[in-house]
């Protein structure tokens, strides 16, 4: 990513594309949801996709569109610098993780069978 933040400062006609785009894809899900007694899944799957479709060109074509393109340009030029994990250091995350969940579960169980036994049992006297 550049070092510099651009100050982007677009005008109420970018926004307004912007909110139109949002909108366009709200009704192509709302219609996707309400259509579903009349059509089959296919035709609003179709439906769908162009709703989405001509959000996407419609934030495309506005001054978001070349901001976005480069976002993701820059984007892939960031994730070739990525040093990836080998698979045995993801299999050792991955045991160290469900390790730690397993310990951190046993002593829940253990402060929540302590606190319940002073609780009902003590303060209480038995009754449960």
């Amino acid at each position: 990513m550049n070092a510099v933040a651009d100050q982007n400062n677009y005008s109420t006609a970018d926004k307004a594309k912007l909110a139109v785009a949002v909108l366009i894809a709200i009704a192509g899900c709302v219609g996707f949801a309400l259509l579903s007694d009349q059509y089959g899944i296919w035709l609003r799957l179709l439906g769908l996709t162009a709703a989405f479709a001509l959000a996407v060109a419609v934030v495309w074509f506005s001054s978001f569109g070349p901001a976005l393109r480069d976002y993701l340009i820059e984007s892939q030029f960031e994730m070739r610098k990525v040093v990836w994990p080998t698979r045995k250091e993801s299999w050792q995350t991955t045991w160290v993780v469900f390790a730690m969940i397993g310990v951190i579960g046993l002593l829940l169980f253990i402060f929540d069978s302590a606190l319940s036994y002073v609780f009902l049992d003590l303060i209480y006297g038995g009754s449960r």
